[in-house]
């Protein structure tokens, strides 16, 4: 989801910490963490294809207990990205799935989890982002590699809050760089006439890749702040896809080499 914003400061500073590597832009060696659990059972995003529960492998699990996610659509999703150290609470004991995401914090998170190392060399131009801010090393890196954009005018408005439609133009941007083959096709909410111009094809074809996946009634309320919640859902299924590639990687990699075995026995 990147466009305009508007919004307030969040008081929410740290987003996330990260162990999942970039993927190169042809995909040519990055991994993704281990297995990954089941998606939602209700209700504030509705869930059209439920993922099998398969338990972490990774030996960095802690021990996660949120008391105010219990009611949370996602909240298995929420527990596993916390138990791999990529999305944090606000404290020991609560997420605030509600909360509406600010622009800096959910580029940090996709960057973080992304595993992109910000260099020296890196720049953004933006007069409302200096170098002491917590986020400008993560606007920097996420700028230089085409992930968001600013608002025009050299702002980049790091604390407003983010809209659905927003943080799935940067989702897209993200995908495009992993997943280069375009979609035969999309699919579209009873709302996609209220998608800005900017963000519909974004919004479709992630939709058609349920990256996406709407409300129960059909809808995307595409100018919607998107909430803590919403953020961890996104991030969630960018893991999965980051998994799926690497795995699709590695079978054709065997394939190869068994062809070039097969070769050498002719």
């Amino acid at each position: 989801m990147d466009g305009e914003f508007g919004g307030e400061k969040s008081v929410i500073k740290t987003a996330t910490a990260t162990t999942i590597p970039y993927p190169p832009p042809a995909w040519s060696g990055g991994s993704a963490s281990g297995s990954t659990p089941d998606t939602s059972d209700r209700s504030d995003e509705a869930n059209p294809r439920p993922e099998p529960i398969e338990p972490p492998t990774t030996s960095t699990k802690k021990s996660i207990k949120f008391i105010d996610i219990s009611q949370t659509f996602n909240r298995d999703q929420i527990t596993w990205l916390a138990e791999q150290n990529i999305i944090q609470g606000v404290s020991e004991t609560r997420f605030e799935p509600r909360r509406p995401i600010t622009r800096a914090e959910f580029t940090a998170l996709i960057v973080r989890l992304m595993g992109i190392e910000p260099t020296w060399n890196d720049q953004h131009g933006f007069q409302d982002v200096n170098d002491e801010d917590w986020f400008a090393a993560e606007i920097k890196a996420a700028v230089n590699r085409d992930m968001v954009h600013g608002m025009g005018n050299g702002r980049f408005a790091p604390y407003a809050l983010v809209t659905r439609e927003q943080a799935s133009k940067i989702i897209a941007n993200v995908v495009r760089k992993i997943r280069p083959e375009p979609l035969n096709s999309g699919r579209s909410f009873t709302d996609q006439t209220d998608v800005s111009d900017w963000a519909k094809e974004e919004v479709q074809e992630l939709a058609g890749m349920f990256m996406i996946t709407g409300y129960q009634d059909g809808s995307f309320r595409p100018m919607q702040h998107l909430s803590r919640s919403e953020a961890a859902a996104l991030i969630f299924r960018l893991q999965k896809l980051i998994q799926v590639m690497d795995e699709k990687e590695s079978n054709r990699s065997s394939d190869e080499r068994i062809s070039a075995r097969s070769s050498n026995l002719d």
